[in-house]
């Protein structure tokens, strides 16, 4: 049977408001804006809120906490996409399962992140290279097919309309139910006085800083800016960040490839798993931030810390993929672009009025700080909506 007559069958099927589907980057992962949201609707009476997965430890983990959670290929998953009123997401396209999800189902997308590379450009990953997409409408389609997409501000809900052509009426600007503990000043501040998830890596931090190194991919998926400078050597970096009082974690973006096999003392690698561990949940604890083009900073900036940018490549990667709004025109913290500005700028103790300025300005554009309950806010639009 062919996916448009499926469409068309799943269509005369009524559909419930009070049921809402969710799903992460993917059916493997639990994970990004949508985890939060579902925790937050879960409690809510009005909704039955259910995880699709494919993995059992993901199904397990949720049904073991008595929440709603389905395999995505079951019977029981069948029924749920005939009859969903809502279907939430965060990529391209929208969840679906054998073209069930019809006209009549409300897909919301929350996406996953606005920085300086939210170009939307679609890019495609072969083997070791990722390139841009010879489609060039391929993400315009996509996104034009959801009935609403997240924005975090009106300057990204601006870009958006004019950069994809999605009608305005589309465009909502919610925040990123992720980025809600961080406008908590209590709860951040016991998050990076206790350091607890840093401590599963650096058991002897006591008054250290701990800094998050969090590149985002390139197109050569085993480049890694800071490994790349000239004269880094990570036994002398170790003994840099010893002397510094400074312990270095490392979050590798997952398009990225690194063979690690390093036991350094003050250096250690996020382990890369989509369910159990969020960079969201450490980001209070980390006292600095290294990133470059990430959406990672927006994030970030919203706890008002030290951002530092290491982009040695920044003519390379303005020209092989492009900007939202180019980074060193609209920034969060300063830019080093060799090891030497790097470990001056680490070793600088206080933030300048500069910088301070920097994270408002940047802010200002991609994430309207008065956005500080999105949940609250999401949960309020779809009680609106769902009227039969």
């Amino acid at each position: 049977m062919s996916n448009s007559i499926i469409n068309k069958l799943s269509s005369l099927f009524s559909k419930n408001k009070k049921i809402i589907l969710m799903t992460g980057s993917s059916f493997e992962t639990f994970n990004e804006n949508s985890k939060y949201l579902y925790y937050f609707l879960s409690k809510k009476k009005e909704f039955n809120v259910y995880w699709i997965t494919n993995k059992k430890e993901i199904y397990d983990f949720l049904k073991n906490k008595g929440l709603r959670v389905a395999y995505r290929v079951s019977f029981k998953s069948i029924y749920l996409f005939l009859k969903a009123g809502f279907v939430f997401g965060t990529g391209e396209s929208y969840p679906n399962l054998l073209n069930l999800i019809s006209a009549e189902t409300i897909k919301i997308n929350l996406w996953h992140g606005y920085g300086p590379r939210s170009n939307f450009v679609s890019f495609e990953k072969k083997k070791n290279i990722i390139k841009k997409s010879l489609n060039k409408n391929k993400i315009k389609k996509e996104l034009n097919n959801w009935d609403y997409l997240n924005c975090t501000s009106k300057h990204i809900s601006n870009y958006v309309n004019k950069r994809v052509n999605i009608n305005k009426n589309k465009l909502k600007i919610f925040g990123f139910p992720r980025c809600d503990r961080f406008f908590n000043k209590k709860y951040n501040k016991t998050c990076l006085n206790k350091k607890k998830l840093s401590k599963k890596y650096f058991s002897d931090i006591k008054k250290d800083k701990v800094v998050l190194y969090a590149p985002t991919w390139r197109t050569k998926i085993s480049y890694i800016p800071l490994f790349n400078l000239k004269n880094f050597n990570f036994i002398e970096f170790d003994q840099f960040l010893l002397k510094n009082n400074l312990f270095f974690l490392i979050n590798l973006h997952h398009h990225t490839k690194y063979e690690n096999n390093l036991n350094l003392k003050r250096i250690k690698f996020i382990k890369v798993d989509n369910f159990k561990f969020d960079i969201n949940e450490i980001l209070p604890e980390i006292d600095i931030l290294i990133t470059d083009y990430s959406s990672i900073a927006t994030d970030f900036a919203i706890l008002n810390r030290k951002i530092i940018y290491l982009m040695p490549d920044y003519e390379i990667y303005k020209k092989k993929i492009g900007f939202l709004k180019d980074i060193k025109k609209l920034k969060a913290g300063k830019i080093s672009i060799n090891l030497s500005d790097l470990q001056k700028l680490l070793k600088k103790k206080n933030d300048s009025l500069i910088e301070k300025s920097m994270r408002k300005n940047y802010l200002n554009f991609y994430y309207d700080i008065n956005l500080k309950n999105s949940s609250q806010n999401i949960y309020q639009f779809i009680k609106s909506l769902n009227v039969d």
